[in-house]
């Protein structure tokens, strides 16, 4: 599992967003980056990210952390079939491009582009089997179909916070090994300890 080129996007602008259900006047309120300007009535930097924090405890099918939607994250995400095929349960994860085995599995190393975890023995009967599909003994269909799925893809992803809140809750206990560093990862994000990885009461959506 590797993650970089790592994105964070609207993380001040959906703290701020957090107070609308509880605003009354449109012209008082005022987005801004560092939240930082006051006018009025408006909260002070502090207030807003208490009042997020406050939101974010609460049960994510409750409703009072949607603006965690808003915070945007996106990356490059490089993983195994097994580990994409269980990733794309999730709906509001994004794949905007990807690797693709349809593509260019004969020219795939086999050992660089495989997990860690696929025997030697696998690596090198897939170099065989692309050497017979070079040479027209096998079709694409039955090259395709023998391949591990320890191959690794890279794609880049775009998701959310509420997200990878579902995700990290669901996913790190799991025994697949690549969930692990996958939700390590999450931990390392902007204010994950206060609105991903928060105790809401065990109620995931």
């Amino acid at each position: 599992m590797k993650i970089d080129n790592v994105k964070i996007y609207e993380l001040a602008e959906s703290i701020v967003a957090s107070g609308l259900p509880m605003q009354d006047r449109f012209d008082e309120y005022a987005f801004d980056e560092t939240l930082s300007r006051v006018r009025g009535e408006f909260p002070s930097a502090q207030e807003q990210f208490r009042r997020a924090e406050r939101l974010a405890e609460s049960p994510a099918n409750s409703g009072h952390c949607n603006y965690l939607k808003g915070i945007v994250v996106a990356a490059n995400i490089s993983g195994t079939i097994k580990w994409w095929e269980q990733f794309q349960r999730y709906h509001f994860a994004t794949i905007i491009s990807s690797m693709s085995t349809m593509h260019r599995i004969t020219r795939m190393s086999m050992e660089c582009c495989m997990s860690e975890k696929v025997l030697p023995e696998t690596k090198t009967r897939c170099g065989e089997l692309v050497e017979r599909y070079g040479r027209r003994e096998i079709d694409f269909d039955t090259l395709i179909d023998n391949m591990p799925l320890g191959i690794v893809l890279t794609a880049r992803v775009q998701t959310n916070y509420l997200q990878l809140r579902t995700i990290w809750n669901q996913r790190k206990n799991h025994k697949y090994h690549e969930w692990k560093p996958f939700c390590e990862w999450v931990e390392t994000l902007p204010r994950a300890a206060e609105f991903i990885t928060v105790d809401s009461g065990g109620i995931i959506a």
